[in-house]
């Protein structure tokens, strides 16, 4: 009703939409230099358009305060407190980071969740690069990836950046 803007100095856009539905807003930025183009990127972002979401800030489910998993385990899947949106994670995992107890970083290879439903989640799946070894306490924390965001509420907030949850790691051999 009022239109879209976009703040020149961040790039955050803002409208009020008018009515609930699943868009896609198509977005060309373009550089000039006295007078010519120089430059251009086109992005399309889809935008899931709800009637009375729910607002809230996305987090780790803290009611089982550590996820568990087993010796030689590559993957880790953990549950959020509320959904989030299923676009907002990166599936190259760059929005997570998992370190060791020795804080060593277990590099992330991809993110994923199997339980999408109307573009929304509440558990999300890592494939680490390495099996978990240790039979100690692992840290997964929640950072900006490559998309410029972290997890992203139905409405659209933002995960807090160095959100963390342990995951307990238990039956390896010495």
């Amino acid at each position: 009703s009022i239109g879209v803007n976009i703040n020149p100095a961040t790039g955050v856009i803002t409208f009020i939409p008018t009515s609930q539905m699943v868009t896609v807003l198509c977005i060309l930025v373009q550089e000039f230099r006295n007078g010519i183009q120089v430059g251009s990127i086109k992005i399309d972002i889809q935008e899931n358009i709800k009637a009375n979401c729910q607002n809230f800030i996305p987090g780790y489910d803290t009611s089982t305060p550590v996820a568990l998993a087993s010796c030689g385990d590559s993957k880790v899947t953990f549950k959020l407190n509320k959904k989030v949106q299923c676009g907002s994670i990166d599936p190259k995992g760059t929005d997570f980071r998992v370190t060791d107890p020795n804080g060593w970083a277990v590099p992330v290879v991809y993110a994923y969740s199997d339980s999408c439903v109307a573009w929304l989640t509440q558990y999300i799946t890592l494939q680490l690069y390495l099996p978990l070894c240790l039979n100690d306490t692992y840290y997964v924390w929640t950072k900006k990836g490559n998309d410029l965001n972290t997890l992203i509420s139905e409405c659209g907030n933002p995960m807090a950046e160095f959100d963390t949850l342990p995951i307990a790691v238990s039956d390896c051999f010495d």
